[in-house]
């Protein structure tokens, strides 16, 4: 296919854009930049600078996962020394119902820590945004 002049080959390119800004910088008009260039630039400023923001709520969420998992894998092993020493006679003996009723509170902490522990959930695939349909016309 052959185009009828370079000005149509650009816009079948889509490249059309382009050709401003080239022409002012040949014509030594400087670096001047149209507004949908300096549109452009600013919104890849605040995007470049959400991305840093998300980094680090990652970094911080990830931190906070790992200190309630360390949280919960703490209240495990206590579990675990709670009824070694109700084994070796800790709720026995004199006044052992306050013994008994320590550890019953305990156990109900333990139970707490371990509940609904969050974890980091593996990111989802972006979904295309869905093109709007065109109006009917009747």
């Amino acid at each position: 296919m052959k185009y009828r002049s370079v000005a149509l080959y650009l816009a079948a390119a889509g490249l059309l854009a382009l050709v401003p800004l080239t022409q002012t910088r040949a014509q030594g008009g400087g670096d001047k930049k149209t507004p949908e260039q300096m549109e452009i630039e600013s919104l890849r400023q605040k995007v470049d600078a959400q991305a840093l923001e998300l980094a680090e709520s990652k970094k911080t969420l990830e931190a906070v996962v790992a200190y309630l998992n360390a949280q919960s894998d703490a209240a495990k092993a206590m579990e675990s020394t709670l009824a070694d020493a109700e084994k070796k006679g800790f709720a026995v003996g004199e006044n052992w119902g306050s013994r008994v009723v320590l550890l019953e509170g305990w156990r109900e902490q333990l139970a707490q820590l371990q509940q609904d522990v969050p974890t980091i959930a593996a990111p989802k695939p972006a979904v295309p945004a869905e093109q709007p349909k065109p109006a009917r016309r009747n």
